[in-house]
């Protein structure tokens, strides 16, 4: 069970809304890191592993919408973000 008060704790993603690319700020993150993006209905969008305390992400080809943010290391953290045109 996630722990709401966990969730995004130290995590952030600029810009949301976002058009071309987002950037997400990971201060724990390490090689263990793991992030995945879904879509609201939950088809996976991209996969990534090892992910950089700073990682740079094209969504310039995702359909605009909601999608969640799934970061897991000894924890599992989501959050939402929005993709505009």
């Amino acid at each position: 069970v996630l722990d709401p008060d966990k969730l995004v704790s130290n995590l952030k993603v600029y810009p949301n809304p976002a058009s071309a690319r987002i950037t997400i700020e990971i201060p724990e993150a390490n090689s263990s890191t793991t992030l995945q993006i879904h879509s609201i209905s939950g088809v996976v969008m991209q996969t990534l592993k090892s992910v950089n305390k700073h990682q740079i992400i094209d969504v310039s080809g995702y359909t605009p919408g909601m999608y969640i943010i799934t970061l897991q290391a000894d924890e599992v953290e989501r959050i939402l973000f929005d993709i505009t045109r």
